[in-house]
């Protein structure tokens, strides 16, 4: 494990993180669902994550097949993403300091996720 990679590799979640925070935020301070309101937020921030993971993080291990590797991104952070927002949803639904405060269990979530998320990108997505 480089470096580098862990540093890019957070970065990458950061920006994720703001962009899944952000987008949580915005749409519950509407009355959207917060169930619904992660999915969307979840949807833009693997988009967002993939491009700089890409281009940052793994770039010696970037396949010239972008939809490809998007698919295999994609994929890898569909099992990440039960891990996080199935744990999301379980605080939102069941503790009532997380129904209140959503964007708590994005962090709680979110936290839960990333090291599955590095281990599966590193040997999976971006084989190394």
């Amino acid at each position: 494990m480089k470096m580098k990679e862990i540093l890019f590799f957070g970065m990458a979640g950061s920006a994720g993180f703001v962009t899944d925070v952000a987008i949580v935020w915005f749409l519950t301070l509407r009355q959207i669902n917060p169930l619904a309101a992660q999915a969307a937020a979840f949807s833009v921030a693997v988009i967002i994550t993939w491009y700089i993971n890409r281009r940052f993080t793994f770039n010696q291990h970037a396949s010239k097949n972008r939809l490809h590797e998007f698919g295999k991104y994609l994929a890898a952070n569909i099992f990440g993403a039960i891990i996080t927002n199935g744990i999301y949803a379980f605080l939102v639904i069941k503790i009532a300091l997380f129904s209140r405060n959503p964007v708590l269990a994005v962090f709680v979530g979110a936290t839960a996720g990333l090291l599955f998320n590095f281990i599966s990108l590193k040997w999976f997505v971006f084989r190394t």
